[in-house]
């Protein structure tokens, strides 16, 4: 099944490149990358940079190649190195046929700038681009020109954040086979930015120790097929309002928070592999969903669940590492055990659904997360070390009991606005805060938890804090033992019951390698320091 999909994809990309070129020409066949970055600069002549801003420029410049589209004019195998300026060869405002080949440049902000050229006429091929210095820098950029080729390019260790590619109002654009990497690491690196581009064809990429991999915003049509991206500091693919995609046989490997993100961006998501951090979709209006075609995606060697209006569906195997639902009733999950995937359960819309016996360790994202499902039940599952635990959202009637959080980064437990939840029995331990009550999150009760070393928080209304019939409340490891206990928030609620004994006993081993995880805890935050979080709802 996987050499028919190969066949089936290279066909695709030759088929993609053969309608693309409007000319035949020997000189731009793509050939694979090696893993041997260095040019031979002793074969390339020295020279100042080429600005180019109209046809007329092209002969001021040592060039080959007459502008035709059989004879490009030929900009190859310069060496452009400099300290001081910004952009070592640009080309804006032109009608003529043009090729940048086998160039090495370092320039302090931007590589190859291609600005409103005609449609087809650009190639940008063979090239080595080195060393920006300036957070806003880019490898080759490429703005108002449609139906420009790049090729066999490599970018390599910028010494602050920067794009290998960055596309802007650039339809029809093709990426193929080329390479970024910042070799000392530092996840300095976005690897393309798409903005505003149709038809953007994005296919046999390769990039490693990257900030991000491909960011899409506000296009359609693209095709991102057989790329490879591996330790990226925050995504791998993401898509925002970018319908009517392919997203098709990546290869994504601890890519950051969120290996692929789709997000109001109905498309077609298949034979995608993902280790780690998994795959997110989510939109403002979730009957989109049923427009997404998502098919044999694996993440950590399982398969991606995607089932829309479903009901009575229940999973009691390890057949699975996430499960998206969008309005299906009586769903049942069990026995999930999973490690270092984000959003591994995901409900929209449905009801009555249940997760049970589950363990969720390391996830970047809140391992379950419940949107305007009515009467969930999340019993007896296990949320170790991950950066939220449980996350509802306009979800009322929930049932939590008999839950472990242990050492959550934030919140364990988030219930926004989310009424008559029952948090019961619950283990919160270590980590920071235990329960938090948002706005809009009413009648809710919670009693006998037990919060060690963590806290709660309340910005509900008539939320109650112990069990009106035994009176008794929660157990607190900071209750100095006389009167009521202050749950902190606008609510100014009180655990008029707080007990002390624990309810649910404190696990001990937990606390002896406390201090391992939070250094694990604190890892993925050094990398993301430039990353503003985001709080998908």
């Amino acid at each position: 099944m996987k050499t028919n999909r190969k066949i089936i994809s290279i066909l695709l990309i030759v088929s993609l490149i053969t309608i693309f070129l409007p000319f035949t020409n020997n000189d731009i066949v793509a050939t694979l990358s090696t893993e041997d970055y260095t040019m031979e600069l002793n074969d390339l002549t020295e020279r100042s940079p080429i600005i180019i801003t109209h046809d007329d420029n092209f002969s001021l410049y040592p060039l080959t190649g007459d502008g035709s589209p059989l004879t490009p004019y030929r900009i190859e195998n310069f060496n452009i190195t400099s300290l001081v300026d910004e952009i070592a060869i640009s080309v804006s405002h032109t009608t003529k046929h043009f090729i940048i080949k086998n160039c090495y440049l370092r320039p302090t902000t931007i590589g190859i700038k291609i600005n409103n050229v005609t449609q087809g006429t650009a190639q940008i091929v063979d090239n080595t681009i080195e060393g920006i210095l300036v957070s806003s820098g880019t490898g080759i950029y490429i703005r108002s020109t449609n139906s420009t080729f790049v090729a066999n390019n490599t970018y390599l260790n910028p010494e602050i954040h920067s794009n290998a590619f960055d596309i802007e109002y650039a339809h029809h654009t093709i990426i193929f086979n080329n390479t970024a990497i910042t070799i000392s690491g530092g996840f300095l690196t976005r690897y393309l930015s798409v903005f505003r581009s149709t038809s953007v064809t994005v296919v046999d990429n390769t990039g490693t120790y990257l900030h991000a991999g491909i960011n899409f915003f506000e296009g359609n049509n693209a095709i991102i097929a057989n790329n490879t991206f591996t330790d990226s500091g925050n995504t791998g693919i993401s898509l925002y309002k970018c319908p009517n995609s392919i997203i098709d046989n990546n290869i994504l490997t601890d890519c950051g928070y969120i290996s692929i993100d789709l997000h109001d961006s109905p498309s077609n998501v298949t034979n995608n592999e993902v280790f780690n951090n998994g795959i997110i979709i989510s939109g403002s209006d979730f009957s989109l969903l049923r427009l997404y075609r998502v098919e044999n995606n694996k993440v950590n060697n399982k398969n991606y669940g995607f089932f829309v209006d479903t009901p009575d569906l229940t999973f009691d195997t390890g057949d699975y590492s996430q499960i998206l639902a969008y309005n299906c009733s009586n769903i049942a999950i069990e026995n999930l055990v999973t490690d270092h995937i984000s959003r591994v359960i995901t409900f929209y819309e449905c009801s009555e659904p249940s997760v049970k016996n589950c363990e969720f360790a390391y996830a970047a994202y809140s391992p379950i997360f419940l949107v305007n499902s009515t009467s969930p039940e999340v019993a007896f599952n296990s949320f170790i070390n991950c950066e939220q635990g449980l996350d509802t959202y306009i979800s009322d009637f929930a049932d939590i009991t008999h839950n472990i959080f242990y050492g959550q980064f934030f919140e364990a437990l988030n219930i926004g606005a989310s009424d008559n939840a029952s948090i019961t029995y619950n283990l919160f331990q270590s980590g920071g805060q235990g329960v938090l009550l948002g706005s809009d999150s009413d009648n809710c009760s919670i009693h006998h938890n037990t919060f060690d070393h963590c806290s709660a928080y309340d910005e509900g209304v008539n939320n109650l804090w112990y069990d009106p019939v035994t009176q008794e409340g929660n157990y607190w490891w900071d209750y100095i033992g006389t009167g009521n206990y202050t749950i902190p928030g606008s609510a100014r609620s009180n655990d008029t019951y707080p007990l002390g004994i624990p309810p649910v006993p404190i696990i001990p081993e937990f606390h002896q390698s406390l201090k391992y995880t939070w250094m694990l805890l604190f890892t993925p935050l050094i990398i993301a320091i430039s990353y503003k979080r985001k709080r998908k709802k």
